[in-house]
């Protein structure tokens, strides 16, 4: 009996226990959730700083006040604040002094308890970043060096704290022009490469002819831009040269021709130079290996007989070039084209080898030439006496056909006696 006694005593004790309450603890201020900064980047140009936070459900001990501290850069806390209320945000400023600050942030309920911290980072950096150097951009810029890369080079100076986010350029017709309206700072859609200190190539699509200028600044992490603007010239020249061709005859010619082609320019000129490209002008027969100068001029001859298709082209200062090829995948234009003939055997002659019984006094002669082709109107028939010395009297012509001579004498106007004909042809090349 004692013993089942026993048994129901501890039996009765055990179930007080099992019903005990939650202990106190359970029920501190939670932390605050997804604290963060509200804003552009981790870094900040101005020393003042938003802070918001995802407001807590409703819950038992009601909360009543935030409370948040600053460390500076070494971590020794500078200031601790409190504010009462739990919901929207707070505005927290560190000292004028360029560096990472962090702040802790927590709650407090209406019995003084504190929670856990949430921590972020206060970045602060107004020290602006030094000037840019610019790459040596081309002398003339022509329509193959489209599209241009221009490097920024380097920075003349230590990046500020925050780093470098990228470059901020602008062209426009300003020698001294600015590519971000505000006088220290440039937005996001003003920094056009944002790769960091070492994406400092700029790819220029297209440029206007004429005169136009680079402008190009650092902007650091915290959108501060250089003091002072790197500038560069870009002399756009996107037209061929105008070449013009002297000595081409109109037609067709009995000698050897010269020819000169002569090239201006209204913008980069054809003068004779050093640079990669140097200006140049040229003459190509039939395709052939072109007869070419440095500058504005060159001249070359045309000696065999046959048609022979010349080509024209020349080069300036900026490399825009019309030969018809291609350079740096554009198709560049053709070249102006001509055709010099040259003739310079005679043509071949015969007379009729017989009499028109009906029209004895019908004297009919053949001309031929295989290049140019026959030139009836310059070409005559004449008479004179047998063993007379004397010259060849043109006889008046008479209609004709095509590739035929044909001329009258009137041979009862002559004395009697023994009488020679001659004919003389030309062709068109004369």
């Amino acid at each position: 009996m004692s013993i089942r006694a026993c048994a129901a005593i501890v039996a009765l004790w055990a179930l007080p226990s099992a019903l005990a309450p939650t202990p106190d603890a359970a029920a501190s201020p939670p932390r605050p959730a997804d604290l963060r900064v509200a804003g552009r980047g981790d870094w900040r140009a101005v020393n003042s700083f938003v802070l918001s936070w995802v407001h807590p459900a409703d819950q038992a001990p009601a909360l009543v006040a935030t409370r948040y501290r600053v460390r500076n850069p070494q971590g020794v806390s500078i200031r601790e604040d409190l504010r009462h209320g739990v919901s929207g945000g707070v505005e927290v400023t560190v000292p004028k002094i360029p560096g990472s600050y962090g702040v802790e942030l927590w709650f407090e309920d209406a019995d003084g308890k504190q929670g856990p911290a949430a921590t972020t980072s206060l970045r602060f950096d107004d020290v602006r970043p030094p000037a840019v150097a610019l790459a040596r951009t081309p002398e003339w810029i022509g329509r193959t060096a489209l599209p241009l890369r221009v490097r920024i080079a380097r920075l003349l100076g230590q990046a500020p704290p925050s780093g470098i986010l990228g470059y901020a350029a602008r062209i426009d017709r300003a020698p001294f022009g600015l590519p971000c309206q505000a006088a220290d700072r440039c937005t996001d859609a003003e920094t056009d490469l944002r790769g960091g200190i070492d994406d400092d190539e700029l790819t220029v699509a297209s440029l206007p002819e004429g005169t136009s200028y680079l402008h190009a600044v650092a902007v650091s992490g915290s959108g501060m831009k250089s003091a002072t603007s790197a500038h560069a010239t870009l002399r756009v020249d996107l037209t061929d040269p105008v070449t013009r061709l002297g000595g081409a005859p109109a037609g067709w010619t009995n000698r050897a021709v010269s020819l000169t082609a002569t090239a201006t320019d209204a913008l980069s000129g054809m003068a004779a130079g050093d640079s990669e490209q140097p200006a140049f002008t040229a003459i190509r027969v039939d395709r052939g290996s072109p007869a070419l100068s440095a500058g504005a001029s060159t001249s070359t001859r045309v000696i065999s007989e046959g048609e022979h298709l010349i080509e024209y082209y020349a080069r300036d200062v900026a490399g825009n070039v019309d030969d018809g090829a291609s350079s740096n995948g554009v198709a560049n234009h053709p070249p102006r084209t001509t055709l010099v003939r040259i003739d310079r055997g005679p043509p071949t002659l015969s007379f009729g080898n017989s009499e028109d019984p009906r029209d004895p006094d019908l004297l009919r002669a053949w001309i031929g030439d295989a290049l140019s082709g026959a030139d009836p109107s310059r070409s005559w028939i004449g008479v004179r006496r047998v063993h007379s010395g004397d010259g060849f009297q043109r006889l008046p012509r008479a209609p004709s056909k095509s590739g035929e001579l044909r001329a009258r004498w009137d041979s009862d106007s002559y004395p009697v006696g023994n009488y020679e004909f001659q004919v003389t042809g030309y062709d068109e090349a004369g």
